[in-house]
């Protein structure tokens, strides 16, 4: 059985110039397998990401959810035999990086986990 996981990661401080391709929840960037997956150095980013409407604030996040809401979407696949995902996002010009986890897609579903790195920092696991 495979359930399908959409991850959101937010970066605050973004300006509205160019939005990435994921700037959006159903133009998501699909994770083909997460078994080992680890992303290239500036594959993605968060620069010039607009706040996505309709999906509200995450309420799960640790420290509180604050802040703007400047989004980019991922999208995965994974199996019942992986039970344990590590998910990371260290990066230069991040400021307090926020990501959510959900299992649905984009027409409907419910938050897993949420955290946020705290003020000052530029990661976030």
């Amino acid at each position: 059985m495979r359930t399908i996981f959409t991850l959101l990661l937010i970066s605050l401080g973004a300006l509205l110039i160019a939005q990435p391709t994921n700037d959006e929840c159903a133009n998501a960037i699909s994770i083909p397998s997460i078994e080992g997956y680890c992303s290239g150095i500036d594959e993605f980013t968060t620069t010039d990401a607009t706040t996505s409407t309709g999906f509200g604030i995450p309420a799960l996040c640790s420290p509180a959810w604050d802040g703007d809401q400047n989004d980019v979407w991922f999208v995965f696949s994974t199996t019942a035999t992986i039970i344990d995902l590590t998910i990371s996002v260290t990066g230069t010009t991040l400021e307090q990086p926020q990501i959510a986890v959900y299992r649905g897609d984009c027409s409907g579903f419910a938050e897993l986990i949420c955290v946020q790195g705290t003020a000052g920092e530029n990661s976030v696991l």
